[in-house]
């Protein structure tokens, strides 16, 4: 879509304040505490938030360098954990399918 993105970042591993886990026990982690994380104002290092946000910088200064002196990204992203196979496939499907709906955005033109 031209007005957003979508990604799928792979963690390998977790950092918890139990230490670092593997994927599999963070699939069973991330399932239990998901519903019950708390909302930090201040952003971790190589966190998802730091991630992105890094993504962001960099992607804003080579836009705007290109001329595009008004972009700008929405303050926030959304995030969901993918748990296991089933829900992979659906996401990608829904990535895959964004492209064909760009004629329905409120922002759609055809220039």
């Amino acid at each position: 879509m031209p007005n957003h993105i979508h990604g799928i970042i792979i963690i390998e591993a977790v950092e918890t304040t139990r230490g670092v886990v593997s994927k599999s026990e963070s699939e069973h982690l991330l399932k239990d505490e998901t519903s019950h994380r708390l909302v930090s104002t201040t952003i971790k290092p190589n966190s998802l938030s730091s991630t992105v946000g890094q993504f962001k910088s960099i992607v804003t200064k080579r836009v705007r360098s290109s001329g595009y002196k008004n972009f700008a990204w929405q303050p926030r992203f959304y995030d969901h954990i993918i748990c296991n196979e089933k829900d992979l496939r659906r996401i990608r499907t829904y990535i895959q399918n964004n492209l064909l709906k760009w004629e329905l955005d409120e922002y759609y033109t055809d220039e």
